[in-house]
C-alpha cells in the first residue's frame, strides 16, 4: 500500500476529521491551512493545494501565480494537542500547473540538494542527527515603545538577583548557573516536563528521544536519533512545537533564542551528519580518526564555507551573542576527535556505521531545511574539489593564547554572516539546488530584521554613555 493510500485508510480508520497542511516559509517559520478531511482524496497528493503566495512575506507578488502545496503523506501524523481528531501532513511548494519546487521553498529546496548531494558522493542516504537546546522560563515579559525598551523573564531555576528573594522554593533546590548539566530532582524541576515532551514525540514517530537539563539555569535538551536527512529535518520542525506546546500547557513559556540570559553561554543545535551507500557508511576509513578521505574533504567544505553556513544555522542577531569567543561556545572553525571545543567534532565510536560528523556551531533558530542543505552543498564543493581540512586542533580551544588568535572564526554579526552568503552564493546555487531568488530574499528578509534590531537603543548602552 502505498503512502498516500495508507493515510488515507488511516484517516477514514480513526475518523480524523481535520488535516493541517504545514509548509516552512524562507525566513524558517512553520505555517499552515487547515482542511476538512471531507475533500481529502488521492489527487490532493499530486495536483496539491493552491495558497495565497502573497501572503507569506518575501514569496509570491499579488499579481503572480499563486504557489500550490504538495503534501508528503510519509510525514504525517497526529496532532496531539488539536481539540479536533487532527493529522499533520508537511508539504513542499510548487509551481501551480507544474511539478516543479517553487524556488523560494525551503523543504523543496533540501529535497533538490538531496537529490544533488547522494549524486555527488554515491550515496543512496544522507543521515542527519539533532541535539536541540532550549530554554524554560516561567513568565516572559517584553516593553518596547518610544521611550521605554526591556525585557524581564522569571524563573524558578533562575539565580536569584543580587538582593532579590529566591521565589522558587528551598535555594538548594535551583541549578548553580553553568553546572547545572546532568542534575537530578529537585534541582531539575522539569523532568516530567520533557518526559511528557519525550512521549509525545515518540506518538508524533519520533521514538528514542534522550533528554536531560542543559548545563545552565533554565536549560534543557532534547537528543533525536539520526534519520534520512527529509526526515530529520521535519522532526526538529515537530521537536519545536511540542516543546513549546507541552511547555504552555504547564503554565511556562519555552524558547529556542540561543542566549536569552546574559549570564549563561547559551543553547546549542548540534547536528551531526552521515553518508551511505547500500548501507556502507562512506565516511568511515583508515585516515586520522577513522575517516575516509571522502569524509575529510566534506569535512574540509564545511570548515572552508562555515562564514557562509552561519547565514542559515545561526539566522538572528542573537545568535552572534553566543558566538563570542572567550565563551564556551564552538567558534574556531577546526575540527578534532572528541573535542567539544572545536567546530566540527569526530565523535568517537567503535562502530563504522556510526561514523560521522558532528556540527557544534548551530543554534536551535536554525531553520532545518536551509542549514541542512547549506551544509551538505558546502561539503559537496569540498569533495568535488579535494579539499584537505589544516591539522586537527587536539586542545581546548576556548582558552587559546593571544598568538593563536588570528585562526579562523565564526562571524561575529549576523550582518557579517548575511554578507559572506551573499559573497559565496556560488556554492549553494550548484546544481539548481538554491536558486537566486532565495538567497537574495532570505538576504532581504534577514537583513530587514538586524535592521530593525540595530534601530532601537540598548538599555545598557544609555547606562553606559548617559552621563558621557
Amino acid at each position: 500500500m502505498s503512502d498516500v493510500d495508507s493515510l488515507i485508510q488511516t484517516i477514514a480508520d480513526q475518523r480524523i476529521r481535520i488535516c493541517h497542511l504545514r509548509f516552512t516559509d524562507t525566513a524558517g517559520h512553520v505555517r499552515q491551512i487547515s482542511i476538512e478531511t471531507g475533500v481529502l482524496n488521492r489527487s490532493l497528493f499530486t495536483d496539491g493545494f493552491m495558497i495565497d503566495g502573497s501572503a507569506v512575506p518575501g514569496w509570491h507578488a499579488p499579481t503572480e501565480p499563486d504557489p500550490v502545496l504538495r503534501p508528503d503523506a510519509a510525514s504525517s501524523f497526529v496532532d496531539p494537542f488539536a481539540a479536533q481528531p487532527t493529522k499533520v501532513v508537511f508539504c513542499s511548494a510548487v509551481e501551480a500547473g507544474t511539478s516543479h519546487y517553487y524556488d523560494a521553498c525551503p523543504r523543496g529546496t533540501l529535497e533538490r540538494t538531496l537529490q544533488h548531494v547522494q549524486r555527488g558522493l554515491g550515496a543512496d542516504q544522507v543521515s542527519i542527527g539533532m541535539e536541540l537546546g532550549f530554554s524554560l522560563f516561567d513568565d516572559v515579559q517584553f516593553d518596547q515603545e518610544a521611550y521605554r525598551v526591556g525585557h524581564r523573564l522569571t524563573a524558578m531555576e533562575a539565580p536569584a538577583a543580587s538582593g532579590q528573594a529566591y521565589q522558587g522554593g528551598n535555594p538548594g533546590h535551583r541549578p548553580a548557573a553553568r553546572r547545572a548539566a546532568f542534575v537530578i530532582p529537585p534541582p531539575d524541576h522539569f523532568s516530567d516536563l520533557r518526559s511528557e515532551i519525550a512521549t509525545i514525540l515518540a506518538g508524533c514517530g519520533i521514538p528514542g528521544v534522550t533528554h536531560g537539563h542543559g548545563r545552565g539555569a533554565c536549560q534543557h535538551v532534547l537528543i533525536l536519533p539520526p534519520a534520512p536527512a527529509l526526515v530529520a529535518a521535519d522532526r526538529l520542525q515537530i521537536a519545536r512545537y511540542v516543546v513549546q506546546n507541552v511547555a504552555a500547557g504547564y503554565g511556562k513559556s519555552a524558547t529556542f533564542v540561543p542566549k536569552p540570559s546574559r549570564d549563561e553561554h547559551g543553547v546549542d543545535l548540534v547536528m551531526s551528519v552521515a553518508a551511505y551507500a547500500a548501507g556502507r557508511a562512506l565516511f568511515h576509513g583508515s585516515a586520522y580518526a577513522d575517516l575516509s578521505p571522502l569524509c575529510l574533504s566534506f569535512m574540509a567544505g564545511i570548515l572552508a564555507h562555515a562564514p557562509m553556513l552561519a547565514a542559515f544555522t545561526n539566522p538572528s542577531t542573537n545568535s552572534y551573542r553566543r558566538l563570542r569567543p572567550g565563551e564556551e561556545v564552538p567558534t574556531v572553525l577546526a575540527y578534532a576527535a572528541n573535542n567539544r571545543t572545536a567546530a566540527v567534532r569526530i565523535p568517537l565510536t567503535s562502530r563504522p556505521e556510526q561514523k560521522r560528523l558532528e556540527l557544534r556551531f548551530p543554534d536551535p533558530l536554525a531553520c532545518p531545511y536551509l542549514s541542512i542543505s547549506a551544509m551538505l552543498l558546502a561539503g559537496l564543493h569540498g569533495v568535488a574539489r579535494k579539499l584537505e581540512p589544516d591539522d586537527p586542533l587536539d586542545r581546548n580551544l576556548y582558552d587559546l593564547p593571544a598568538e593563536e588568535h588570528a585562526l579562523r572564526h565564526l562571524p561575529r554579526s549576523l550582518d557579517q554572516a548575511l554578507d559572506d552568503l551573499d559573497r559565496g552564493r556560488e556554492v549553494l546555487t550548484a546544481g539548481d539546488c538554491f536558486c537566486g531568488t532565495l538567497i537574495d530574499t532570505y538576504l532581504a528578509l534577514k537583513r530587514a530584521e538586524a535592521d530593525e534590531i540595530a534601530a532601537i537603543p540598548h538599555p545598557a548602552e544609555l547606562r553606559l554613555y548617559w552621563s558621557n
